[in-house]
């Protein structure tokens, strides 16, 4: 999970491929690898991220806050991220424990381009 936090491509690929740990497994506070990469906002969080889904991990999974990866990758303004999310099956009518949607949050935080996408 760490390694998907850093966007550190490579290490989450070599972790994958050795089966270390379920794609899905969640740290303390309930996110997984996919959360964690999605809270990034650049390209190796993005990486990470496809990468992630690629090996089957769950997108429409909520963490302790409620968040998806959806969400978080609105809140952060990953344009990217959040197309191949949306590509993929993630759910646009989930909300944060703030009652948030991924549209909601990208509205708050200014990101107009992920906003255009979401409506």
């Amino acid at each position: 999970m760490r390694a998907a936090s850093l966007g550190h491509y490579n290490v989450v690929k070599a972790l994958l491929k050795v089966k270390c740990c379920p794609v899905d497994a969640r740290n303390v506070h309930g996110k997984t690898a996919l959360m964690l990469a999605a809270e990034r906002d650049d390209k190796e969080g993005y990486r990470c991220a496809a990468l992630l889904v690629s090996w089957r991990a769950s997108i429409n999974l909520v963490d302790d806050s409620g968040e998806t990866p959806l969400i978080k990758a609105a809140s952060n303004g990953n344009l990217h991220l959040v197309k191949h999310l949306l590509s993929k099956g993630a759910r646009t009518d989930l909300v944060d424990s703030a009652g948030f949607s991924a549209l909601r949050r990208a509205t708050f935080e200014g990101h107009e381009d992920v906003v255009k996408i979401l409506i």
